[in-house]
């Protein structure tokens, strides 16, 4: 008999745990072995240096900013990125060119907070927030690639999408363009 080799995953938060219960124990029963492998957000060292990093700053300059960043995001770097650039569209974070450092509004102060309070700590409403500022033909564009998870070049070429559009998708950080000229989804929460 041929190997098989199954890989599955899933969020806990998403899937009730007899359904699971369920699906193991019914593998179990063909006699295959299961490996569980549990994926936690990043411990605080290494998010640190990915921030300083990100920053090009030193980790001692970035305390505050790391400390709020990584109770916010428990380490998740996706959601890190993506919460970075909500501090950068509401100019809580912002480059002084002149020093040639970042500057950050105190992400605890009770009015940053009322700032960011829709930036939650779920990725969904940030992507559905992105997708909101897009125009009616950008979000058909979106749904089309969530049908054929993503789009192919030659599927652009055939459905004559506009590469502006396109671009939209990708300046917004939900797709991205890839070196054949395709274009795929930046995380798999998306599906339009």
């Amino acid at each position: 008999m041929p190997s098989q080799f199954l890989i599955c995953s899933y969020r806990d938060n998403e899937i009730a745990q007899s359904l699971l219960d369920g699906f193991i124990e019914s593998l179990g029963r063909f006699s295959m072995p299961i490996h569980r492998i549990q994926l936690q957000g990043m411990s605080y060292e290494p998010f640190q240096n990915m921030v300083s990093e990100l920053m090009a700053m030193l980790p001692r300059h970035l305390k505050s900013l790391t400390m709020a960043l990584y109770t916010k995001t428990k380490g998740n770097p996706f959601f890190t990125f993506q919460f970075l650039e909500s501090l950068v569209d509401k100019k809580l974070l912002s480059r002084d060119k002149d020093a040639m450092r970042w500057t950050w509004t105190d992400l605890e102060e009770k009015d940053v907070r009322d700032n960011i309070e829709d930036v939650t700590d779920n990725i969904v409403h940030i992507l559905q927030a992105k997708m909101r500022k897009l125009d009616s033909e950008t979000r058909e564009i979106l749904r089309t690639a969530a049908a054929f998870d993503g789009l192919t070049k030659s599927l652009i070429i055939r459905l004559g999408l506009p590469p502006s559009k396109l671009k939209m998708t990708v300046d917004e950080g939900i797709m991205r363009r890839a070196k054949s000229g395709d274009y795929c989804f930046n995380h798999d929460k998306v599906c339009y």
